[in-house]
């Protein structure tokens, strides 16, 4: 890379460092676990005898969040939280840097955008989610050409193997890497595509054998068209699809979505992001079908099923505005601007600011439990708790 590229890659980096701090500086100041954090994975690097790394949760393997646990077992566990809190934030940045380093159309742009999407925050700073930011930076390895610099690849490489060990995102994300391989046909991109379709075939297998079904309420279409609604409606106007004017906005971008189709430097990238993004929300909705069609009713719970999704919306319009004639590039900058500004502060919602957790007085009773006494801590959001027993 010249001596330009790289300081725009790094300069992506540092201003993605940037948002991120803005959007959680209370918990990073304030660190304290999230659910699977303590309740999953803090407590079982503290119960096992031997590593943890391999041991499925919820049907999938969790690389990065087993690797922090066990890194954080070695200190006192007090300093857990902060651990696994900055260790999210530091992974966070790592995606940003491995997309900006990529070799996407506007790979900087893509990247500076990368953490600017609305969302209530779920995914961020909690290591526990940061398989959803690794899950969008794989999508950028798995389709773009093979990068220069033997310390990008090697980056490249670690990169897509942790990510493809963290969540179930492989599975679908094999194909397009298949699909790069074949179109470049060099022996990088035949690695990279190794990596992901061999992490792809090991999840699908826990996946098959570790999943349980969710049973109660079914109506398909009604879940399709919620999860559909919850990707654009927050993008263009910052909540559910209600009046005819937000169903006539959220038509047009995704018509103009379409239209992008048109703009050969990225029709590429768009089929890959496409793909991506209906096998997202298709097996979304293939968990949630079979008995709680009615969960996503409410426009901000579990926003983790959308982060990947908005993000690839956001980055269509973003490549568009780097590569495309100018009546594109100022059809994407509406696009754009849109959706990134549109429903940050809409219907009484902050889509910007991670919401403040409950204050839990983890430290002392974490001293309880490094001196072998058995513990029921509370940790965020109720009822979670960390119960160890000695």
């Amino acid at each position: 890379m010249t001596v330009r590229r790289i300081a725009a890659v790094w300069a992506a980096a540092v201003f993605g460092a940037g948002v991120l701090y803005s959007r959680t500086s209370g918990h990073l100041h304030n660190a304290q676990f999230w659910a699977e954090d303590g309740a999953v994975f803090f407590k079982d690097a503290f119960i096992t005898d031997g590593t943890t790394i391999a041991l499925p949760f919820a049907g999938y393997l969790h690389f990065m969040p087993r690797f922090t646990a066990e890194a954080a077992s070695l200190f006192p566990s007090a300093s857990a939280p902060a651990i696994y809190v900055w260790a999210a934030f530091a992974v966070s940045v790592w995606a940003v840097l491995v997309v900006a380093a990529s070799r996407l159309p506007g790979a900087p742009f893509l990247a500076a955008v990368m953490l600017m999407v609305p969302h209530t925050g779920e995914v961020l700073a909690t290591i526990t989610n940061v398989q959803w930011i690794c899950a969008a930076a794989l999508t950028a390895v798995a389709c773009s050409p093979s990068p220069s610099g033997r310390l990008n690849r090697a980056n490249q490489v670690v990169f897509t193997f942790a990510a493809s060990l963290s969540g179930p995102f492989s599975v679908f994300i094999g194909p397009v890497a298949v699909a790069r391989a074949w179109r470049f046909r060099d022996p990088f991109s035949i690695l990279i595509a190794s990596i992901i379709c061999g992490a792809a075939a090991l999840q699908f297998y826990m996946v098959l054998h570790h999943y349980a079904a969710f049973e109660g309420e079914k109506h398909a279409l009604h879940l399709a068209l919620t999860l559909i609604d919850r990707v654009f409606g927050t993008l263009t106007h910052g909540w559910r699809s209600e009046t005819p004017g937000e169903l006539m906005l959220v038509a047009a971008v995704i018509a103009i979505l379409f239209l992008l189709l048109s703009i050969k430097e990225i029709r590429w990238y768009w089929w890959c992001f496409a793909f991506v993004f209906a096998a997202s929300l298709a097996s979304t909705w293939t968990k949630f079908a079979p008995g709680m069609s009615m969960h996503f009713d409410w426009p901000s719970m579990d926003d983790r099923y959308f982060f990947v999704p908005r993000l690839l919306v956001v980055w269509s319009f973003a490549m568009a505005l780097v590569v495309a004639s100018m009546f594109w590039r100022a059809i994407s900058a509406l696009c754009l601007g849109v959706c990134l500004l549109a429903g940050l502060y809409t219907h009484d919602h902050d889509w910007w600011n991670k919401r403040p957790l409950e204050p839990m007085s983890w430290r002392a009773e974490a001293m309880r439990l490094d001196q072998g006494q058995s513990v029921s801590i509370p940790i965020n959001p109720p009822p979670y708790t960390v119960t160890i027993q000695r």
